[in-house]
């Protein structure tokens, strides 16, 4: 994380790695970008977290280090 501001926080990233379900198992999608600081609002943050704890799936994994 590079920082916060009042609408979200900045993310210095290269790629983002998307996982989805399919009817077939699950197909990975990275996403890059042209700028390697990224803005996540606050709201999209939140969305996440209320997902994280509701057991559904949605395309997203947390990074395993």
């Amino acid at each position: 994380m590079v920082g916060e501001s009042g609408v979200g926080l900045w993310l210095r990233t290269n790629t983002i790695q998307e996982f989805r379900p399919t009817t077939i198992g699950t197909k990975q999608v990275n996403w890059q970008f042209a700028s390697a600081e990224l803005l996540v609002r606050w709201d999209a943050v939140i969305t996440i977290q209320v997902f994280e704890s509701s057991g559904k799936e949605i395309g997203f994994r947390p990074a395993t280090q």
